[in-house]
């Protein structure tokens, strides 16, 4: 049950708005909206056995790592920590990677991996709605338009 709740929160949660996107929920929506990042190929990269130590850490699992965390510390102030405070959320992202290792939450290789990766984001005229998201738009319209049609 609890892992049923945790996983309706990460679907759930909102990660303010991009201007071509408008409102964005949800962990994988979040990452491919302000990251760029594909929702499938980042559930393998962190999938449980390679981030295992005595594992190497690749770059891509590192800046997906990073990614990930972002997304969830966004969550606090998600307009401003994705928008002017960008900078904030590094600076918020690097102090949980070393809390996390301090933990032993994280092994010393994830941290230094991850505080080593680049998290830009998409410039606003690259980034392309992932299918999901016109799925998802699509689906919104059927929900609200067919009770109009069929009454």
């Amino acid at each position: 049950m609890r892992q049923e709740i945790a996983l309706s929160y990460l679907n759930s949660m909102p990660l303010a708005a991009t201007p071509k996107l408008g409102e964005i929920h949800g962990l994988g929506d979040g990452l491919s909206a302000w990251f760029g990042a594909d929702f499938a190929e980042v559930n393998k990269l962190l999938g449980s056995t390679p981030l295992k130590p005595p594992k190497r850490i690749t770059q891509q699992q590192a800046q997906a790592y990073r990614q990930v965390l972002s997304m969830l510390l966004s969550q606090r102030r998600p307009s401003y920590l994705l928008g002017r405070g960008y900078d904030a959320l590094q600076n918020l992202t690097n102090s949980y990677l070393r809390l996390l290792d301090e933990q032993g939450v994280i092994s010393t290789a994830l941290r230094d991996a991850a505080l080593q990766a680049s998290t830009d984001r998409p410039s606003r005229s690259v980034s392309a709605p992932a299918k999901f998201m016109t799925e998802k738009r699509r689906k919104t319209y059927c929900v609200h338009v067919s009770p109009v049609l069929w009454a």
